[in-house]
């Protein structure tokens, strides 16, 4: 009976005499409905408060003890219970927002992140590879070439190495070979990068490494692009390094 004791007076010191209606358009269905569960457990405790209080006969008191202490501990179970609910269900929601506002920052990070690495990797410039230029073979001509050249790349050995050289005199088509057999492996998205010197423009042989660099930062899953851009994060100036060094740091390392 003490803590029931403790309970009425609680109640009957912080309760108006008249539970106000709330507004509870704030907050979510849910969370509607224990707030007015704990409302009317509120409203039964005073209820319960204003018999216990009008009885003037002790005997009345004796009588109903151990009903109304059964009474009160229900109802404090009762509102303990809501109050559980309540910060339950405040919890939950919190995690919710909280997961969401994460979702949303990591959504901004990797956009600017995004945004910095292209900045990067546009520091390469925008030279061309040359492949517009390059028709590739006609149609039933060079086929058992090609047929060769697809096997070495898609089922390559031990031995068959890892550069090719087409050898042969100026004019004999070996340029459209390239052409065709870079076709063929960027429609399968196995062509990493192409890029096609002319003895006629010697000034494109400078550009060759950026141009290879910068269309292996667009190839595959971006996680090229992204060492590229690491690359180019520590040094702005590597497309103008030396040959060897633009190929260890753009190409060879990367890869």
């Amino acid at each position: 009976m003490e803590d029931a004791s403790a309970l009425v007076l609680y109640i009957a010191t912080t309760t108006d005499s008249t539970i106000r209606p709330l507004d509870l358009s704030h907050v979510t269905p849910l969370t509607q409905t224990r707030i007015l569960e704990f409302q009317d457990a509120l409203r039964q405790i005073k209820e319960e408060i204003t018999i216990f209080a009008s009885r003037r006969s002790l005997w009345k008191w004796i009588i109903n003890y151990d009903q109304d202490a059964s009474k009160l501990a229900a109802l404090k179970q009762k509102v303990a219970d809501v109050v559980a609910d309540i910060q339950l269900e405040t919890v939950v929601a919190t995690g919710h927002e909280v997961e969401r506002l994460y979702q949303e920052q990591q959504v901004l990070i990797r956009k600017q992140q995004e945004a910095e690495v292209n900045q990067l990797v546009a520091l390469l410039g925008t030279a061309d590879s040359g492949s517009s230029k390059k028709p590739p073979c006609l149609d039933g001509t060079r086929v058992s070439l090609l047929k060769w050249i697809t096997k070495w790349i898609d089922h390559p050995s031990d031995d068959s190495g890892c550069i090719l050289c087409l050898i042969g005199a100026a004019g004999r088509g070996k340029s459209s070979v390239g052409a065709s057999v870079a076709q063929d492996e960027r429609a399968s998205k196995h062509l990493g990068a192409d890029f096609y010197f002319t003895v006629d423009q010697q000034d494109r042989n400078e550009g060759a490494i950026p141009v290879l660099a910068r269309q292996l930062a667009w190839w595959g899953d971006g996680r090229l692009r992204i060492k590229i851009a690491s690359a180019l994060h520590t040094d702005r100036d590597l497309a103008q390094r030396l040959l060897e060094v633009q190929f260890r740091k753009l190409v060879q390392e990367p890869l």
